[in-house]
């Protein structure tokens, strides 16, 4: 089954679910739950250009990282844009964790696949902004390229971090955790809710 495949067929089976129901899958109930708090954030935008650019910062954040918690969040922090790109592409990301243990790194070299797998989703989501390129194609085709990189993406973070000892699915929850804590409608400073 292709990353596609099974990311589709798992969000469409919790993408119906009205609050406070969840999925029981712990990725899928912290995806939906990223996503109803993205939504009432002052930052929300239905584009996904717009979050693809969270990716590329965080990745320049998992350069800066030096310590395992700081590597951890750096990781954590990309797998959650990432994860808000697949929402807006309608993919469940346990299907895409799942798909990214699969994956071979395009490149031998740790840090030019991550280079490779970040500009991979930006590029997916400015074309798609922009109508032209691949951004053009049917959604179901589209959507099955944008499934395939940002497993990509997800593994690379990964083989990047294999200091901090855990991985991008594991970092993924501990930093959603800490990211629902956060109101930036309430405090658009510090996100520190009231």
């Amino acid at each position: 089954m292709s990353a596609y495949t099974t990311a589709r067929a798992r969000f469409a089976a919790w993408a119906a679910l009205d609050s406070p129901h969840l999925p029981a899958d712990p990725v899928d109930a912290m995806q939906l739950r990223l996503a109803r708090w993205e939504v009432r954030q002052p930052f929300w935008r239905a584009d996904a250009a717009f979050v693809a650019l969270g990716c590329c910062e965080e990745v320049g954040e998992r350069a800066s990282a030096e310590s395992p918690d700081e590597i951890e969040d750096a990781m954590g922090d990309v797998a959650i844009y990432a994860g808000q790109v697949a929402m807006r592409n309608r993919l469940a990301m346990s299907g895409l964790f799942d798909a990214a243990d699969e994956l071979p790194a395009l490149h031998a070299d740790a840090w030019r696949n991550l280079c490779d797998a970040q500009g991979r989703v930006a590029h997916l989501a400015l074309k798609r902004s922009q109508r032209i390129r691949e951004g053009a194609l049917p959604d179901e085709e589209y959507r099955a390229r944008m499934a395939t990189t940002i497993a990509a993406l997800l593994g690379a973070v990964e083989a990047t971090s294999y200091r901090s000892g855990r991985s991008a699915r594991d970092c993924y929850l501990i930093t959603g955790a800490r990211i629902l804590a956060r109101d930036w409608t309430a405090n658009r400073v510090t996100g520190v809710a009231p």
